[in-house]
């Protein structure tokens, strides 16, 4: 009777052994991940290698990355079914889901599973044209300002703010300014103000905060003129046809990353803005929560033909 007894305990841990070893795919999975960003310069290849390596040891599936130069670039991936999981803008997801292929995954919280959101600003340097103060200064003054956005694809950096003037009967803004330029990231974008290198222009409020909190710029190298309401920060994007069981596995891998290597997740987050002092999560979301940011892709005018036109910025 004990042979039979210890027989069967035998039996039962081999198969709970078995069980556990075994992938979470039937057949190991290719998945590609592709990765940009123009929020953070410390956010880096080194950073997305970990996080591919991560995320193949933590689902069993082959992990592809790719990392396109720009956001518009990426948004084509996505459109032409070439990418199963991104990270991108908040922009960027509103143009990649015009297709109906692609659907949000998760999104970056806080320590109490609330969504961190993020504002955009329009700030101009402090010394030029009379010390411009608000933005019918800026209007007024606008044929002699060279005006700064992020990229063409930026949320904060260039969404946002073109509705914003668009508002206030600077529409459009090429028919305003001397010149619209772009300054490729919003720490870039910056520090060109603060240089002088253009008069005025759009970024991050979140981004421009934690510049002067690093003492990258003193707090009066800039001068804010306008702060936009909260935005939400760009879901983790995954393609809409990828099998369930593939997307309940990229799913839990974020969700476990601060628990389960936390020094890596201190990285992953500055790929999200207003994100570097907190303790983040990851949380659900929903395709509604971005309607207001579709909106204002909608009501801004010729808005498509700005963002192709301005692609290779």
């Amino acid at each position: 009777m004990k042979k039979i007894y210890s027989f069967c305990i035998f039996l039962f841990f081999s198969f709970i052994t078995f069980t556990i070893a075994q992938p979470l795919f039937a057949q190991r999975q290719k998945i590609t991940l592709a990765i940009v960003t123009n929020v953070s310069s410390s956010v880096n290849d080194n950073t997305f290698n970990k996080l591919k390596e991560y995320l193949s040891q933590q689902t069993g599936a082959e992990i592809v990355l790719v990392k396109p130069q720009k956001t518009l670039d990426l948004v084509e991936m996505l459109k032409e079914g070439k990418v199963d999981v991104a990270i991108m803008n908040t922009f960027g997801y509103i143009l990649a889901q015009e297709t109906n292929n692609v659907e949000p995954l998760l999104m970056i919280g806080d320590k109490n599973q609330k969504p961190i959101t993020y504002q955009s600003c329009i700030i101009v340097n402090p010394d030029s044209l009379g010390q411009m103060k608000n933005i019918e200064d800026i209007r007024r003054l606008s044929h002699h300002i060279d005006f700064m956005f992020v990229n063409s694809g930026s949320t904060s950096g260039h969404l946002v703010p073109r509705l914003y003037m668009a508002k206030e009967k600077i529409n459009p803004a090429e028919m305003f300014f001397n010149n619209i330029v772009f300054g490729g990231t919003h720490q870039k974008t910056v520090l060109a103000i603060k240089e002088g290198k253009a008069l005025a222009g759009a970024c991050s409020y979140d981004e421009l905060q934690e510049m002067i909190q690093a003492r990258a710029i003193e707090k009066d190298d800039v001068r804010i003129i306008w702060i936009s309401e909260p935005i939400y920060n760009s879901p983790v994007i995954v393609k809409k046809d990828l099998p369930n069981e593939v997307k309940y596995a990229i799913k839990q891998a974020f969700m476990q990353l601060p628990t389960k290597n936390a020094q890596l997740q201190d990285e992953v987050k500055q790929l999200w803005h207003n994100t570097a002092s907190k303790n983040c999560t990851y949380v659900e979301t929903d395709d509604k929560m971005y309607d207001s940011v579709r909106k204002m892709a909608s009501a801004v005018d010729n808005l498509s033909l700005f963002v192709k036109a301005y692609a290779n910025q």
